[in-house]
């Protein structure tokens, strides 16, 4: 694997700005190829629904049950010598990622991981949020305001335990639970600068 060139992981809870703005930000770079999870896990979910790999799901089932079922098909996509010749490294989007996972499975010297959520901000205030935000593609415009607050109540004690997790094993977190725009600034310039882009 050629080092200098590492895969990198973008996770955290839904609702933070990873797809539309952190990794998209990223991937107009022009330095990493962006491969979302999504798609992935959904195939996982309908397909092979015994493997208990859940996408929509995640967020009433324990996002760390399905972390420890996904993270050896993670890791796989990341150690595989297939990817490391590629002149564009994989910038992996996923939310379903305990940081406890990452460092067990993955080899930190070929990917690295940076990890968002937000574990300060009120049920209320994020609901505002994402109402004034969401376009009519996001799945919350399909989900009354009383199912958003519970789900959002979810993620946030999900921020929680993985903002402990980083702090434990000195992964970077960030917290999104102010200025959302600042905050996907703030990560943007971070990653690009650890990898040595800038």
């Amino acid at each position: 694997m050629n080092i200098e060139k590492k895969h990198i992981i973008v996770s955290g809870v839904s609702r933070t700005g990873k797809t539309l703005s952190i990794c998209r930000t990223l991937a107009e770079t022009g330095h990493y190829q962006h491969i979302t999870m999504d798609s992935i896990t959904q195939f996982f979910e309908y397909i092979f629904p015994e493997l208990e790999i859940f996408d929509g799901k995640t967020w009433n089932v324990e996002m760390d049950k399905v972390s420890e079922k996904l993270i050896d098909f993670l890791a796989h996509l990341v150690h595989t010598g297939k990817y490391d010749d590629l002149e564009y490294p994989m910038l992996i989007d996923i939310y379903q990622l305990m940081p406890k996972d990452y460092v067990k499975k993955i080899n930190q010297q070929c990917c690295k991981a940076y990890f968002v959520g937000y574990p300060n901000i009120s049920i209320e205030e994020k609901l505002k949020e994402i109402r004034e935000n969401e376009t009519k593609w996001d799945w919350t415009r399909n989900v009354d305001d009383d199912e958003l607050k519970e789900r959002i109540k979810v993620y946030r004690q999900e921020s929680q335990l993985i903002q402990s997790q980083c702090e434990k094993y000195k992964l970077p977190f960030f917290d999104f639970s102010n200025d959302i725009d600042k905050s996907t600034e703030n990560i943007v310039k971070y990653i690009l600068k650890d990898n040595n882009y800038i």
